[in-house]
């Protein structure tokens, strides 16, 4: 949530000192970095989360495997960027420099080795410190933006290069907090490699696919419309996605909450409780930006950025519906529904990729909204349908209020807090 609080705070700055036009290159690269990411990275925090509370491995091993796996995904993925630049330079990468790519692709190795550490904190109910590091780490960006906003000297390049810098500090810090919880030597498993391997064999094309959901419209953009477009259509995406506040922070703590309750039944009603409240606090939020929109486009952007109030109301149900499917996730990894959650989101890709491809030709970033708002519909309804049988009080339960929630809340804040 503090992440999302200081790029909130700065964007204001950050956005007029690019312009729309370096603005929706800045996103291009971002977006690239990040495809790449999912497609070749295995996703091992899913498995964790379903294997730590059986303790068959010591944290030491979780450690070791997670910085031999960071490193060599890390590796992989530049790689592959090399060599498919030149199959692409014409098509997504197209209006982007080959520096910028290169500078965003350097911190891969380095986050993916913090993502992993920073995992266990949440599988060993240590969210106190987990916390702790996602707070430094904003705070590290923060000064940095602050730095070159004041120096006059924020551009792409900067950007990217305080990009690594923070990714630096960010594993310095998570290797730090970690170590005084899980002393050395932290050291390779072959089991454990094997079982997360095979885990995110079910997982990751549910990963790969939501990925596509979420980023794909602004690949596609960049084909279609002008760099300027693109970065109106960031604006758009980032006011409303600052209400993914609300199912973040659920979603920090109760993975660590579902993965610790001892039966079926009390990690079902756990996220229940957790996505119903989620949900209207969520609405609330969407109609108070609903009203506000060409105000909040005004003080995010400015001026350059006006044509990114249409794609914002657009984008505001989506989140909405968004919300609910992240509150679910956690459970579904505690049953292991990996081949389900990766068929699902498969098929959600699917529907958004030809969504994107017959409204942006038409539409532009508008029409972008609209499918990425029609996707995140179609994921909460199928996650829901495929969650009832497994939801105490039946698939209605996601909407109805009841008054033991308010007090169930105040206890989440405390633990998300690390004071539980």
């Amino acid at each position: 949530m503090v992440s999302f609080a200081t790029r909130f705070l700065t964007s204001p700055f950050t956005n007029r000192a690019l312009g729309a036009g370096d603005r929706g290159i800045l996103s291009v690269v971002g977006n690239v970095t990040g495809l790449f990411s999912v497609l070749l990275s295995p996703n091992v925090p899913a498995s964790y989360y379903r294997t730590l509370p059986e303790r068959r491995y010591s944290p030491q091993e979780y450690a070791g495997n997670s910085i031999l796996l960071g490193a060599v995904s890390g590796a992989i993925i530049l790689l592959a960027f090399f060599l498919s630049y030149p199959l692409f330079r014409d098509s997504i990468y197209r209006n982007t420099a080959y520096s910028y790519f290169l500078l965003s692709f350097l911190a891969v190795p380095l986050l993916l080795i913090r993502n992993y550490l920073h995992a266990l904190f949440q599988g060993l109910g240590r969210m106190g410190e987990y916390n702790a590091i996602v707070r430094n780490e904003a705070l590290i960006g923060f000064l940095f933006t602050v730095s070159l906003l004041l120096a006059g000297m924020f551009t792409v390049r900067t950007a990217l290069l305080a990009g690594i810098g923070i990714a630096l500090f960010s594993l310095a810090n998570t290797v730090w907090y970690l170590g005084r919880h899980v002393p050395a030597p932290w050291r390779l498993s072959w089991p454990l490699l094997s079982t997360s391997l095979r885990d995110v064999s079910n997982v990751h094309i549910a990963g790969v696919a939501t990925f596509i959901t979420l980023k794909i419209d602004v690949l596609i953009l960049n084909y279609y419309v002008s760099p300027a477009l693109v970065g109106c259509y960031f604006v758009a995406v980032s006011i409303a996605e600052v209400l993914f506040l609300v199912p973040f922070g659920t979603q920090a703590v109760l993975y660590s909450r579902v993965a610790r309750e001892t039966s079926e039944k009390a990690a079902a009603e756990v996220s229940v409780r957790a996505g119903r409240n989620t949900f209207y606090l969520t609405i609330a939020g969407a109609l108070v930006f609903a009203a506000s929109g060409k105000l909040l486009v005004l003080i995010v952007g400015g001026r350059d950025y006006r044509a990114a109030v249409a794609p914002l109301v657009t984008l505001l149900p989506g989140i909405v519906f968004q919300c609910l499917a992240m509150t679910l996730t956690p459970l579904c990894a505690r049953k292991g529904m990996y081949r389900t959650m990766s068929l699902t989101a498969v098929s959600v890709a699917i529907g958004n990729l030809l969504l994107n491809v017959l409204f942006i030709p038409r539409w532009g970033i508008t029409g972008a909204a609209v499918a990425t708002t029609l996707s995140y519909a179609l994921n909460a309804a199928v996650w829901i349908i495929l969650l009832r049988a497994h939801l105490p009080a039946g698939p209605w339960a996601m909407f109805r209020l009841e008054r033991s929630d308010m007090q169930y809340y105040r206890k989440l804040l405390d633990e998300f807090r690390g004071k539980a």
